[in-house]
């Protein structure tokens, strides 16, 4: 899910950067989308003393100091160790549901002194053995649709797809025009090969992308519309001479 957002975050970005752009309407699903699969993100605040800890989170290395804002991260467990010179190595694993807000305060202990537990609120944690405080906001009261495996892949494949079409919107546009440039320029008696490649080279473009488009398409609706039960999935482009799409593993 946090593959996808940040995809969809770059792709929006540059899409801006470039000379035609994102149309309005095209921007507005874009943006739609991107903030459906935020609203069902976590989001993790964390304070830990001392502030030079050393903080790893499912094996990532944390920046030091903290970002200001909450980490975004995929709903379900996720393992932090805290480690500090002079002090006890612990780790926890916390269990962020889809949509939540959650704030982890940790307080390491000195080498040698005894450990002891202060929680307002009942803690996400295995074991609880170390000073923490966790309190959480959550915006549903059980995991949804997009909390499953296929949600996230429907996630992901509709964002792929999005940008697909999109994509190749634009490179059709461009070729169209190169086309009508390469056009005139041959009615005047100046044909400019090198305009012709760069139409043809835009077409192609634009038909593999739109292949992609239509191939995510697809298997989003098969991943949204398949048992309840969740799946292990797993996908990947594949692209061929003349073709574009993903390559969807796993069991319906």
């Amino acid at each position: 899910m946090t593959d996808a957002a940040s995809s969809l975050e770059r792709f929006i970005s540059e899409a801006s950067a470039r000379e035609k752009g994102l149309g309005p309407e095209r921007r507005r699903d874009a943006q739609k989308l991107l903030a459906e699969i935020k609203s069902k993100m976590a989001r993790l605040e964390l304070v830990v003393v001392p502030a030079s800890a050393e903080l790893k989170l499912d094996g990532k290395t944390l920046p030091s100091p903290l970002p200001a804002t909450p980490l975004e991260l995929d709903p379900g467990a996720h393992v932090l160790e805290i480690a500090a010179s002079g002090h006890s190595q612990v780790a926890r694993t916390l269990e962020l549901k889809p949509g939540s807000n959650t704030t982890f305060r940790y307080e390491l202990r000195p080498l040698g002194e005894k450990a002891s537990i202060a929680a307002n609120s009942t803690p996400a944690l295995v074991p609880a053995t170390a000073p923490a405080t966790v309190s959480t906001t959550s915006a549903t009261s059980r995991p949804g649709f997009f909390a499953t495996v296929r949600g996230r892949a429907t996630l992901a494949l509709g964002a792929v797809s999005l940008a697909s079409f999109v994509v190749a919107g634009g490179t059709g546009g461009a070729a169209l025009s190169a086309r009508n440039s390469y056009r005139e320029a041959c009615g005047s008696g100046n044909c400019n090969q090198a305009q012709y490649d760069s139409g043809r080279h835009l077409a192609i473009a634009s038909d593999v992308f739109l292949s992609v488009g239509i191939v995510t398409a697809v298997v989003t609706t098969l991943v949204a519309v398949t048992a309840p039960h969740e799946r292990k999935l797993a996908f990947a482009p594949a692209l061929g001479p003349s073709f574009g799409g993903l390559a969807l593993s796993g069991r319906f």
